[in-house]
């Protein structure tokens, strides 16, 4: 961009509560202000369940060439991790499994893009997990595309050091006859900023989203969900469930069902659970429905502590309090969890990492 990013905004409307942002946007400024590469990168290796299959980046040479981004990169945030990029990589998977290992900087900043395709019976993990004594900035672009009859599944980890701070920006777009299923578990740092577009413009195509999301104390994150369908027979379904302690969560997502999308379907739901008094939550999902044969469109939105008659029930059993405490917020977690994803080690594990990043504050 010839523009400096300094002199874009972070987002053009905020002026209501369903525009505003949530995100942190204050801790991000202490690193674009003064934006020094990352020299050093490094990965909790005791949260790896799975050995990787790449390791990215390869290099930490300032990047040259230009990614492949479908959106216009017209916000600061944005501008700023393009501008800035260490390394771009293209990851073709065809019917196979691949893990891959991006590195965080231990401080200072790092950027990278990754361009995934995914065709047949195509699995991909994505693990971001930071030093225990990491204090940069990552950010993250994803250009996700599947190809024709795809059967992918894709699966995002991110585990936050409490000083670290990540920026993940994803473009999904689904070829005829394709299905995506994404598994997103997040644990930020002090704050985490995702914002996700999905088109669905080719008929018969399925995207599901699910999200898994905690923040413990003085920690954030601002979730942002868009899906845009655009062609008959398309469906898309995208599920939050989010747990803060002492933190901060927000989860703003729309989906637009264009005029032409015949039988189409849309679903978007967020159950945010605030453990304590002072831990803030935020929901707003939005359907936009421009069609008018459209065969399915719901929304729902929970902002609710957990029922103390089914912790007391639990805690009745013989269970103790913090026991009854984390099988009532699996059950959450599991409500949006596709069943494959369920049946997955990995994701199962990462999962129990999640509950036990609340832990130490669980039972308080």
């Amino acid at each position: 961009m010839n523009q400096s990013y300094l002199t874009l905004p972070y987002q053009y409307i905020a002026d209501s509560p369903t525009t505003k942002s949530y995100a942190k946007w204050q801790i991000f400024e202490e690193y674009l202000q003064n934006p020094r590469r990352a020299a050093r990168l490094g990965v909790n290796e005791k949260l790896l369940f799975v050995k990787p299959h790449l390791k990215i980046p390869t290099d930490m040479a300032p990047h040259k060439q230009e990614a492949d981004w479908p959106l216009n990169i017209d916000t600061r945030l944005p501008a700023f991790h393009f501008q800035n990029l260490s390394t771009s990589t293209t990851i073709e998977i065809r019917g196979e499994e691949k893990v891959l290992l991006i590195e965080k900087p231990l401080s200072d900043t790092y950027s990278a893009h990754l361009n995934i395709y995914l065709e047949g019976k195509a699995s991909a993990t994505l693990l971001l997990l930071s030093p225990e004594d990491s204090e940069g900035l990552s950010t993250l672009s994803l250009n996700i595309q599947t190809r024709k009859e795809a059967e992918a599944k894709i699966s995002i980890i991110v585990i936050d050091s409490p000083k670290s701070a990540t920026a993940l920006f994803k473009a999904t777009r689904l070829e005829p006859n394709s299905t995506l299923k994404e598994t997103h578990i997040l644990v930020p740092g002090r704050t985490l900023h995702l914002e996700s577009e999905t088109f669905l413009d080719q008929e018969n195509a399925t995207y599901i989203s699910s999200y898994a999301v905690a923040t413990p104390q003085n920690r954030s994150a601002s979730i942002q969900t868009n899906a845009y369908i655009k062609a008959p027979r398309t469906a898309a379904e995208i599920r939050l469930a989010g747990i803060s302690h002492n933190g901060e969560l927000a989860h703003k997502g729309t989906i637009r069902i264009h005029r032409g999308s015949q039988e189409a379907r849309g679903k978007l739901s967020s159950r945010l659970i605030p453990l304590t008094p002072n831990s803030k939550v935020y929901a707003a999902p939005t359907l936009e429905i421009e069609s008018d044969d459209a065969a399915e469109a719901q929304h729902s939105a929970s902002q609710s502590p957990l029922d103390p008659a089914k912790l007391f029930y639990l805690q009745s059993r013989a269970l103790t309090e913090l026991e009854a405490k984390r099988l009532l917020l699996m059950a959450e977690l599991d409500k949006v969890l596709p069943e494959d994803a369920k049946r997955e080690p990995t994701v199962q594990k990462y999962l129990e990492l999640l509950l036990g990043s609340l832990e130490i504050n669980i039972h308080k």
